[in-house]
């Protein structure tokens, strides 16, 4: 199982053959009020070409881009949570799949379960089964008491958790990393969500990466914890 950033909560993890883009955006900005530190490492265009499956967390434009629905194959299969709907009146040409808590979906030797998220709106996160690995797609959450049940359910070796860098915004931090690691039980944190910063700085509460590793190393020591820069590929 390989996770390559493109950048964002936008990734792409190749595992049992298949390709799977997870929460495609690749706008610059989100509504002229953020911008990214970095470009994403792939285009719409090319994230859509090498892509046969698609996660979608909800439907928050950073999470959500239609540019990437607009390029991908009709036949692709597209994953949501119950009760998605797209922002707007935009209509993808994809077959849409939503899935109840705790549902699962099978692609050969990969099994993918919908999990809960503690976020407003529909929303989810996802767990990644296949090659013998487990991963943990937590999308735009806050720490919340079902992290013991994706422990229980699914017993992930490596989280994907969104840092919380926008005042308003979702994620975990360096208060509550320690108990959302202890909760999951994992031996591997991927921080994500931090490619997209508030051009305000009433909304931005800076860069949350060493003050999240200082806490997370306090606690758990032994847990590996890394935030990719797009481009980068990690052996899961």
């Amino acid at each position: 199982m390989n996770l390559t950033m493109i950048g964002h909560s936008t990734m792409l993890v190749e595992v049992e053959g298949m390709r799977v883009i997870v929460d495609p955006f690749f706008a610059p900005s989100l509504m002229s009020i953020s911008r990214r530190t970095v470009p994403p490492s792939l285009t719409a265009e090319q994230a859509a070409q090498r892509c046969d499956l698609v996660l979608v967390t909800h439907n928050h434009p950073d999470h959500c881009d239609p540019a990437f629905f607009d390029a991908l194959p009709a036949e692709t299969p597209v994953l949501v949570p119950d009760g998605f709907r797209f922002l707007g009146r935009y209509e993808p040409p994809q077959r849409i799949t939503p899935l109840a808590e705790w549902a699962s979906e099978h692609f050969d030797g990969l099994e993918v379960t919908c999990t809960p998220a503690a976020h407003p709106g529909v929303a989810c996160g996802f767990v990644l089964a296949g090659d013998g690995r487990s991963l943990y797609l937590a999308g735009d959450t806050n720490p919340a008491p079902f992290f013991a049940s994706v422990r229980d359910r699914l017993a992930p070796q490596t989280a994907a958790l969104p840092l919380k860098n926008f005042r308003l915004g979702p994620g975990m931090t360096a208060a509550t990393i320690g108990d959302a690691v202890t909760a999951l039980g994992v031996s591997r944190v991927i921080g994500i969500h931090v490619h997209l910063v508030m051009k305000s700085r009433l909304l931005s509460i800076g860069n949350p990466e060493s003050p999240t590793r200082e806490a997370l190393s306090a606690v758990h020591p032994d847990v590996e914890f890394v935030i990719p820069a797009p481009g980068d590929v990690l052996s899961v």
